[in-house]
């Protein structure tokens, strides 16, 4: 039963999702470092805990598979139900896109009720969609800039016929600084498609989630504080969702 004591004291304190140290865990449920040892490591191999390299421990997907809940089915609710509030609202395209690591994952996407329909997209040829998407550069702008290093590295700089003002790294970072600045993102492809995105914040205040949508510019030729404004609402609605549910981006582990 003392086992179970302080096994419940360690999953009470890693509930909150918030992150600690192998030192913090001894100091804050007052467990012998041995206890806290095998415990922890014990924790990590049945998935209810994950341990980065830097010895910092955080929650994971086990400890939702513990109280009963699907964690990816709640949060490809909040998602959809998103995509679909924007969507009613504006009767455009609506996206939600995520970065994990160096990839960026398109979770939603729900086509306008209107015959004619856009398609968000970018030029043949161009992986993993980072800069020819408004969900894409929002992204980008919130990663830290290690991740963002580590992007360029693998799909190179923006052609000039997909960001002209972002052809080369201190280029691309003024941008990208400038997005994180306003806290959203617009753009124009071919002078016929106006592209407008968000951040979302998950439950840890990260921003690795993006709300967009993509219209004609000749059917709302001066909506843009219309279209932002909704966004905006719409982000707010998913993040209280989020924040209610205590889900992060990086407790969804699993393929979405």
């Amino acid at each position: 039963m003392k086992v179970v004591h302080k096994i419940l004291q360690l999953l009470e304190l890693f509930a909150d999702g918030k992150e600690y140290s192998f030192t913090a865990v001894i100091e804050m449920t007052g467990l012998s470092r041995s206890n806290v040892s095998h415990l922890l490591n014990a924790l990590v191999e049945e998935g209810v805990l994950s341990r980065s390299g830097r010895g910092i421990y955080r929650r994971s997907e086990g400890m939702f598979r513990l109280s009963g809940r699907d964690l990816f089915a709640e949060f490809r609710r909040i998602t959809r139900n998103g995509a679909l509030l924007l969507r009613d609202q504006l009767d455009e395209l609506a996206v939600v896109a995520i970065r994990r690591g160096i990839f960026r994952l398109t979770v939603e996407k729900v086509q306008p009720l209107r015959l004619l329909q856009v398609a968000e997209k970018t030029a043949a040829g161009y992986p993993v969609d980072w800069y020819g998407t408004g969900n894409g550069r929002v992204l980008l702008a919130c990663a830290p800039r290690t991740i963002l290093v580590e992007i360029v590295k693998h799909c190179g700089l923006p052609a000039p016929q997909i960001w002209k003002e972002a052809g080369s790294l201190p280029k691309l970072e003024r941008e990208l600084a400038s997005i994180r600045k306003n806290n959203f993102c617009s753009m124009t492809l071919n002078n016929e498609v106006r592209i407008t995105a968000v951040p979302v914040q998950d439950a840890a205040g990260e921003k690795s989630i993006a709300l967009s949508t993509a219209f004609p510019v000749f059917r709302n030729p001066s909506a843009d504080e219309k279209i932002l404004d909704r966004l905006r609402y719409t982000a707010e609605c998913m993040e209280k969702e989020l924040q209610n549910s205590g889900i992060r981006i990086s407790d969804l582990e699993q393929p979405l």
